[in-house]
This record gives C-alpha cells, structure tokens and sequence, in this order.
C-alpha cells in the first residue's frame, strides 16, 4: 500500500509541476484583439465587446475552454464566458497554441449604446483533466464614439495604444518578420506599405524586401467632418521581412545589436532596436522567469522601437507608455527599453 501511496504521490507532483497556460500578448502574426459585435437600433449602434485571444497550453485539447468576464468599468458585463478552442501546434515548444475568437457577452442581453471603459479576466479550463486555471491574464480596453453615416452614432475600438509595439519573429521555416503598429488614413502618405525597412549592424546594410503586409487591421469611418466619403480611420500590424536569404545562416554569421531604420515621405520615421546571439534574437528582461511581464512563445521576442518623426495620422503619443499590451503601464521600462 505504501508503494502505491507513493507511486499516486509522484505522479501528482508531475502533473501539478507542468506549467499553467500563459495568455499570450503576441505570437508573430497573432495578437490578442477586441472589437464589436453590433446591431442597429433605429439608426445608432448598439454593441458588445468581443475577445480574440491566444493561449500557449501544455497538453491543450480541443474541448478546452478559455473563460472570460467582462466588465464596463467594475461592473460586470454580462455572465462569465466559456469560450471553445481550436488547437494549434507552435514552432519552437511542446506547448500548443488555443485560439478563441468573437468572445463576447450577449448582445441582445447586454447591448450597450454609449463609450466606455472595459476590462476582461481571462483564464482556461482543461475540461477534460478537471483543470482550471483562474484569473491568468487581464485586458483593458476603451471604446470610443463617432459619426456614422446620416447623424448615426457608432464606436470603434481605440487602438492609440499600439503604437510603440514592436517584435521580432522567426518563424517554422526559418524566416525572420518584423512587425510594428501604424495609424493610416486615406491620405496616402500615411500608409505604412509606403515606407521601406532596412537593418544595420555597425557599417553593415541588411536590406529588406519592398513588400509589406498587413496582418491585423481595425478601422472605421468618420462621417463627422465630411460631406459624402467619410474620413477612414485604420489602425494596421505591419510586417517586414529581410531579403537575405536563409534567415537563419544570417543570424548564426552575424551576431550583434541591430538598429533597423523604417522611413517614409523622405523621414527617418521609426528605429527599431534588438541583439542577435547564438544565432537567435536576444530576449529582453520582461520576458524572462515563471512570470513574465511579457507573454510570447520562443520564437516571439518583444523588441524596442522609437518613433522619431511619425507620418501617420494624428495620435495620441501618450497611449503606449500608460496602456502598452492592453494596460500594461511602464512595460518599456520593465522590459529595459
């Protein structure tokens, strides 16, 4: 009976020593986001928030569940959610990728018709291990309103905040993005496709191809100001990736910080700044330990960017520093940036 006892025992430890689920602030391409799930009532919008989110998950299985409650300011909104993934493998780890996506309370229950300040708490639940893992991540969020089209009036999502993030990724095949936030509009000097990126590592250029996509993009239209085209507004994840070659036989030959300039309309527009070691990019503080401040798989690292002279639309500078990686205030300094 002892021998049991203690086979029970230690097969307790090693289940409870495997890592709990990490909601992640990034992976590559992928990012946690929210926007609107809507209807029209008499000509206004009425709305819910809605979730995207991403977990990194030891042992993840298709009926696992990512449990979210929102809140207008600390007011519950609606009921806890139990939100049903799908299951990804991730380059790099054994852990698995969960997605869930338009996570959001009910909107004919909980309609709301006015701006606010939003928060959600998420966590996961293994369902068939009996699993749960409360409170592992929390998002903050505003909503903002403006002027649809005939005097309606309608809210977005005010994405101000992205802009100052940037990664780094490699992805399964080898190949290296960049990745940074910009804010467009219809003028097309302020379209982010209309720059060009290109690295250097003391005298030496890494050039990187004239091609770039969007891989996120929340926009809307402004009917404030005009008569017949609205303003377009759009907040757009841009991605660039280096004309190099193997990404990874330049990373193993060319150790070394790197300083990446991004210009745009004649302007050395935004630096982006990481190290190279060991043929892979060096990680920053923030995302080091059991906890970091900063969540992405191996293959994501979160990099420092300054923007010196920005073309986009007009924002609000200050977002990124007080609600960086939704309402993470002070993550440059925490990261060491």
């Amino acid at each position: 009976m002892k021998a049991l006892v203690t086979i029970v025992t230690l097969l307790g430890a090693t289940a409870s020593a495997a890592a709990a689920p990490s909601a992640l602030d990034a992976w590559g391409r992928y990012v946690p986001a929210f926007d609107l799930k809507y209807k029209t009532q008499g000509k206004n919008m009425v709305y819910v928030p809605q979730g995207h989110f991403y977990f990194m998950v030891e042992n993840a299985e298709s009926d696992d569940l990512i449990t979210a409650q929102y809140f207008e300011g600390n007011k519950p909104l609606g009921e806890p959610l139990k939100c049903p993934v799908t299951v990804e493998e991730i380059a790099g780890t054994s852990a698995k990728l969960a997605v869930t996506h338009n996570c959001a309370p009910d909107l004919e229950k909980h309609g709301l018709a006015r701006a606010g300040k939003f928060k959600v708490k998420l966590g996961y639940r293994q369902t068939a291990a009996g699993k749960d893992f409360p409170n592992l991540a929390e998002y903050a969020f505003s909503t903002v309103g403006h002027a649809g089209a005939g005097g309606a009036k309608e809210f977005h999502v005010d994405y101000d905040f992205r802009l100052g993030e940037a990664w780094a990724h490699l992805t399964s095949d080898g190949n290296l993005n960049l990745f940074a936030w910009f804010k467009e509009g219809r003028d097309p000097k302020t379209t982010a496709s209309q720059g060009k990126m290109r690295c250097f590592k003391g005298d030496k250029k890494f050039e990187f191809s004239e091609m770039t996509n969007s891989r996120w993009a929340h926009e809307y239209d402004d009917y404030a100001k005009t008569k017949g085209d609205p303003a377009k507004v759009r907040w757009t994840y841009q991605y660039f990736f280096p004309a190099v070659g193997d990404t990874r036989v330049w990373m193993k030959e060319n150790p070394g910080d790197y300083r990446c300039v991004y210009t745009r309309n004649g302007e050395v527009e935004r630096e982006l700044f990481f190290a190279i070691k060991d043929g892979a990019i060096v990680k920053p503080k923030c995302q080091a330990g059991d906890k970091p401040v900063v969540a992405a798989p191996p293959s994501t690292t979160y990099i420092k960017q300054v923007v010196k002279n920005a073309q986009d639309l007009p924002y609000d500078a200050g977002a990124y520093g007080k609600a960086a990686l939704f309402g993470k205030p002070g993550v440059a300094a925490a990261c060491g940036f």
